[in-house]
């Protein structure tokens, strides 16, 4: 990680314990992650575009619990007013489906049937190393529980980072203009296990003399590790329509939407 040695340690008086730097911090997550089985996730993403006096403002709520080995999740989604409840369990994808009222299941191969889970279950060494191949450099503040990562990332990077953070329209603009970001990770002290992100992102595009100016937030807070060692299905779901055949491969036909 360029630079992250250099601008990772924070001064500190003479006869205090000197800040570490970001290298250090995530060397310890990342030892303290081969330990890491099990937490408890919440995200929530605000997006805000403003065209012609005109807003629109996106928002989703994400909450789950993961188990990475063997991976299997639960997790609650609120977007665009709908609200799903989706399971990985034993290699099957259990879902409620609002509309119907109906618990439905498939083969977690057909997963590209339901909305994209993998930025809420993402794995946490998964997460730091994917932002530690982004960062230019990092540096390292602390409170009283935490360190907190400022993480600088280059221009020229950017949009992969809107894509990965705030979805894939975001990655189509072009043109961006005053473009400003906040990217942020807080490790706790104690455990080294990453507690929450932050990642804030600001700007405008002109296009056709219309300018469009946006501003979009992801926020997750990690929690009770190792707290739990599987996921358990509510009964309902023992029952749910099996829908593997119509969602395999072979059968692009039949597709769950929201």
């Amino acid at each position: 990680m360029t630079g992250c040695g250099a601008d990772g340690a924070s001064s500190s008086s003479e006869g205090e314990e000197k800040t570490p730097t970001a290298e250090e911090v995530l060397s310890q997550s990342y030892e303290a992650n081969e330990e890491l089985n099990s937490f408890d996730m919440r995200m929530t993403t605000n997006t805000n575009i403003m065209t012609d006096g005109l807003e629109q403002t996106t928002e989703s709520n994400f909450s789950g619990s993961i188990v990475q080995d063997p991976f299997e999740f639960k997790l609650k989604m609120e977007v665009i007013g709908e609200e799903m409840e989706t399971y990985l369990k034993d290699d099957m994808i259990y879902m409620y489906e609002p509309t119907t009222e109906m618990w439905l299941k498939m083969d977690s191969e057909s997963q590209s049937a339901i909305p994209d889970t993998s930025e809420a279950t993402q794995n946490p060494t998964d997460k730091l190393k994917e932002i530690q191949e982004l960062s230019d450099s990092m540096e390292v503040t602390e409170t009283d529980t935490a360190y907190v990562l400022d993480v600088a990332i280059a221009e020229d990077k950017m949009m992969e980072v809107m894509e990965q953070e705030l979805g894939t329209s975001m990655a189509e603009v072009r043109g961006v203009e005053d473009l400003t970001f906040d990217y942020t990770i807080t490790i706790n002290k104690k455990t080294n296990y990453m507690t929450n992100t932050t990642f804030d992102i600001a700007g405008s595009m002109t296009e056709a003399g219309t300018e469009t100016q946006f501003d979009g937030v992801l926020n997750m807070d990690m929690s009770n590790f190792n707290g739990f060692e599987t996921i358990e299905l509510p009964p309902e779901a023992e029952t749910a329509m099996d829908l593997s055949a119509e969602t395999a491969p072979a059968e692009r036909e039949t597709t769950i939407t929201y």
